[in-house]
């Protein structure tokens, strides 16, 4: 599963903005706002992600980041899985099964080979 990880709390240190200030300033809560920086929300409205990065002078970017590490985890878990299942069945892993977890996680860059097991 991947993961959104907010980093509001990273760029408000580097500006130097406390949570009232800053929840003063974008018209929102001290409490919705703290849910936010602490990565707790389950989503963001654009209204309120263009008031922070007005308010912080950055972008979504600087806010907002997408967590490859978890998800290049999950999919070496998955192709370990694959592995071990062909490996128990006694048959041979094939490159199309490696091609096709490289495919649908594009993070991740697989040489594939044909492997069997021993």
């Amino acid at each position: 599963m991947t993961k959104i990880v907010v980093t509001l709390d990273q760029m408000m240190a580097k500006r130097k903005v406390k949570l009232n200030e800053l929840a003063a300033k974008i018209d929102l809560t001290e409490a919705n706002l703290s849910i936010l920086k602490t990565g707790k929300a389950k989503a963001i409205r654009f209204s309120t992600l263009e008031a922070l990065c007005e308010a912080l002078d950055c972008q979504p970017g600087d806010l907002l980041e997408f967590d490859t590490m978890n998800s290049i985890k999950n999919m070496l878990i998955i192709i370990g899985i694959c592995i071990s299942a062909c490996w128990y069945a006694h048959t041979p892993v094939h490159a199309t099964l490696l091609e096709k977890a490289a495919i649908e996680h594009r993070e991740l860059t697989i040489i594939t080979k044909d492997y069997d097991h021993e």
